[in-house]
Parts: structure tokens; C-alpha cells; sequence
């Protein structure tokens, strides 16, 4: 079940031409840049070791506020709680991805709403921990806009990639 939250539309669905044409246009706009491979590493593991924390102590207020002001506005600590309850009950723990690099699949883009959005997964095992994330760039940063995190089983003597 893939656990999901978002203060505007976080769809995985593939790419309509318009929204490829979009992308195209915001990523040549000289404003937003797409950070380096570094800094996306950085952010998707700060981002789901802070959801892992909330996992593990049943306080989302970290993750709520470390979203942009959209995000903390569409979703209480309380309605972050609910949406990750299968997460945290199954007591699933992140934090080997501090030691992985994350998958992406597809390249890194900024949408023709000036959203970066990071798609993939850490090959964890046995199980892999699967996430899409959204961005906003507020205040000279890229902050929290929408998580989604999932995990599903690797199968015994198959690539995890």
C-alpha cells in the first residue's frame, strides 16, 4: 500500500506531452536549478530518515514543518500520523538508506509549476523502500511539497535494481 501526502496533486502516472513541454520550460529557466547529484541525495534521505524518525516516535511535527508553507497548511501532525499508520505499525526502519544511494527512475525535473519531483528507491532488502517526493523552492530552498513512501518485497535471488 503506498502511503501518500501531498498539499497539491502527486500523481504516478506517466507524462503528458504538455507536462514534458512544461518541464522543458521551467528547466530553462535560469531562477530554478536542478540541485546537484549531492544535494538531491541529501534531500531524499533527509526527507525519509525525518518521516522514519516520525515513524518510530509518532511525531510528524518535524516532517509537517519541515514541508513548505503549502504543505503544513494542508496537513496537520495528526493527518500525517493517519497517512503513515500501515508504515509506522509494520515498524518498517529507513535508516539503512543512510549508508545507500538512491535509484531514480527517470532524470530529475522541474515541472512547469516549478516543482522538482524525485521518483524511485533504495535497494533495500528484503524488502526495498520505494518514494516519490515532491519539492517546492521557497525561500532560497527546496522544501517538502508531497511524500509518498512504500515498500515491496525483493524477491530471493533477483536484482534489486
Amino acid at each position: 500500500m503506498l502511503s501518500k501526502v501531498c498539499a497539491g496533486d502527486l500523481r504516478a502516472s506517466p507524462l503528458s506531452a504538455q507536462e514534458v513541454k512544461g518541464e522543458a520550460d521551467a528547466q530553462a529557466s535560469p531562477k530554478l536549478r536542478i540541485p546537484t547529484d549531492n544535494q538531491l541525495a541529501t534531500l531524499i534521505v533527509s526527507t525519509l530518515i525525518a518521516l522514519n524518525q516520525a515513524n518510530f516516535t509518532g511525531n510528524y511535527s518535524v516532517i509537517r514543518e519541515l514541508g513548505s508553507p503549502k504543505f503544513q497548511g494542508a496537513n496537520s501532525s495528526g493527518r500525517l500520523s493517519e497517512i503513515f499508520a500501515d508504515l509506522r505499525n509494520r515498524g518498517f526502519d529507513f535508516s539503512p538508506i543512510m549508508l545507500l544511494q538512491p535509484k531514480l527512475h527517470r532524470k530529475p525535473a522541474i515541472d512547469n509549476r516549478g516543482m522538482l519531483r524525485l521518483t524511485g528507491f533504495f535497494p533495500t532488502a528484503p524488502e526495498r523502500l520505494n518514494f516519490d517526493l515532491l519539492y517546492e523552492f521557497v525561500g532560497g530552498r527546496w522544501l517538502l511539497f508531497g511524500i509518498a513512501a512504500n515498500t515491496t518485497l525483493v524477491q530471493t535471488g533477483a536484482p534489486a535494481n
